[in-house]
């Protein structure tokens, strides 16, 4: 039996708007798919986020000791890396300063690449490319040639764990990583945990030195 509607087209005795709405309504067997789908994607993004925290947020950093150079990676003027750096070398770890991607933005540590440092052996490079991994070629470079065997490098703590993985790539030396912290606030610790999970992404896509 069918209904006449205004519009003149006939319609199903009985059927309702609801009815013929197949959207309307999720079946159990969707409810409890979208349920699944939900609970998925909270434990995978608590388990990134827990994974973030250890390799970003707390690295696992080493104790300094006398060693042949410090490097510092770029930019050395981030949250007081070339300070922290500094402060090792007037410490008496070593004698010879390392300083990566110096600029005339950072007119302080230009004049220092220029002229040098009292009592300070400086070495100063802008790696090519301009990438951690560019860095590390360059450090093993400068290593093979002044043969340095042991070093310390000073990156900023959310940089330490991927700065070291690429490192080690090349350097065949011991390698003592030392993070630091001054002025990373809570946007950039959010920011960072996605950029260095796509740095991480792209350093295992390209495993080489």
């Amino acid at each position: 039996m069918t209904v006449s509607r205004r519009d003149g087209s006939a319609q199903p005795a009985g059927q309702s708007l609801a009815d013929r709405t197949p959207v309307s309504r999720l079946s159990a067997r969707g409810r409890r798919l979208l349920l699944w789908v939900v609970a998925a994607g909270v434990v995978v993004l608590l388990a990134w986020l827990s994974v973030c925290y250890v390799v970003i947020v707390k690295p696992a950093t080493d104790a300094p000791v006398k060693v042949d150079a410090v490097v510092v990676l770029g930019p050395p003027d981030a949250n007081d890396r070339y300070d922290e750096a500094l402060s090792l070398v007037r410490a008496g770890y070593t004698n010879t300063l390392v300083l990566s991607a110096v600029t005339t933005e950072q007119p302080a540590l230009y004049d220092i690449c220029l002229h040098g440092l009292s009592g300070v052996h400086i070495h100063c490079f802008y790696p090519q490319p301009t990438t951690t991994q560019g860095e590390a070629r360059r450090i093993t470079s400068l290593a093979a040639q002044y043969g340095w065997k042991k070093i310390i490098v000073v990156t900023s703590a959310f940089h330490v764990s991927r700065a070291r993985m690429i490192i080690q790539r090349c350097f065949p030396g011991q390698l003592l990583m030392v993070g630091v912290r001054k002025g990373i606030g809570l946007t950039q610790w959010a920011y960072q945990f996605l950029y260095q999970t796509g740095a991480y992404a792209k350093a295992f896509l390209h495993p080489e030195c």
